[in-house]
């Protein structure tokens, strides 16, 4: 909760030594979604992973934007949400 506290703060840019991976937010949700995967909570693992998507920008970090799609398509496929994991495994949109 204090890391989502602090990466809401509006009160200066992010620090340099954070940008070397990226959107603070995102890279927070990523970290995030990896310990859920770890702690068998599936259901978090999505939702993590979804807010990580909507933090990198698709163009920028295309990479790590489709990795998260790969992630949100293996925590879909643990709830057996066959039909959304194949849809985020195959066709993330651009």
């Amino acid at each position: 909760m204090a890391a989502e506290d602090a990466l809401l703060r509006e009160d200066g840019p992010q620090p340099s030594y954070s940008l070397v991976s990226g959107p603070a937010a995102g890279t927070v949700a990523s970290h995030t979604a990896r310990t859920l995967t770890d702690l068998a909570d599936h259901v978090g693992t999505e939702q993590q992973h979804r807010d990580a998507l909507v933090r990198w920008d698709p163009v920028k970090y295309k990479r790590v934007h489709a990795l998260t799609y790969a992630d949100l398509g293996d925590s879909l496929a643990a709830q057996a949400r066959a039909d959304e994991a194949v849809a985020a495994w195959t066709c993330p949109p651009a």
